[in-house]
């Protein structure tokens, strides 16, 4: 069965909030809580055992997607993604995909059992959604450095930077804080 590619979207934003950060602990601490987070995202079975390789293997996966939806917030700047697109790339080499066939259309899925599987089964819906450049440049990192969420940018010229009106928000008021910092400073 293939899965809406609004269901995808929310994978990809999920699995970029993974990262810890101010207001959240690493979702992929231990084998215990990567294994959690695969079954709640209907990537493996309940019972799947998961290697601290694994581990290291989702986080750095993780990590290349962060990088690549980071370098759609100023698509004009010239960002480096070569690092993260080896990853993907070496990632992908080890956890190969397979087109499946269906009523509904074709997707991609992981051709192998267990948490490869698993892990080439969240590749695929990644790429997926990448398959469509229009909708894949839409998917970004929060701009406020303290938050370490991803979002879906449903601006309407495609210009968002933040996760939501309350991170812009803190953006807005560290810098008019800064701001009347260096004003009093010169009075």
């Amino acid at each position: 069965m293939s899965t809406p590619a609004t269901d995808l979207g929310t994978l990809i934003v999920d699995l970029v909030g993974t990262r810890a950060g101010t207001h959240a602990a690493e979702s992929f601490a231990d084998p215990e809580s990567t294994r959690a987070w695969f079954y709640r995202a209907g990537l493996i079975p309940e019972d799947t055992r998961v290697s601290e390789a694994e581990v290291w293997t989702v986080r750095e996966l993780r990590d290349a997607v962060t990088a690549i939806l980071a370098s759609h917030l100023h698509p004009a700047k010239d960002t480096d993604t070569g690092s993260a697109t080896a990853a993907i790339e070496r990632i992908a080499a080890l956890h190969p995909l397979m087109p499946r066939l269906t009523p509904a259309g074709m997707e991609l899925v992981g051709t192998q059992t267990g948490m490869a599987g698993g892990i080439g089964t969240l590749l695929a819906r990644v790429a997926t959604v990448a398959s469509n450049p229009r909708e894949w440049v839409r998917f970004k990192t929060c701009s406020n450095h303290t938050c370490h969420s991803g979002f879906r940018d449903n601006s309407r010229n495609g210009s968002g930077l933040y996760c939501g009106p309350g991170c812009a928000a803190q953006v807005n008021m560290r810098a008019y804080r800064k701001r009347q910092g260096g004003d009093a400073a010169r009075a």
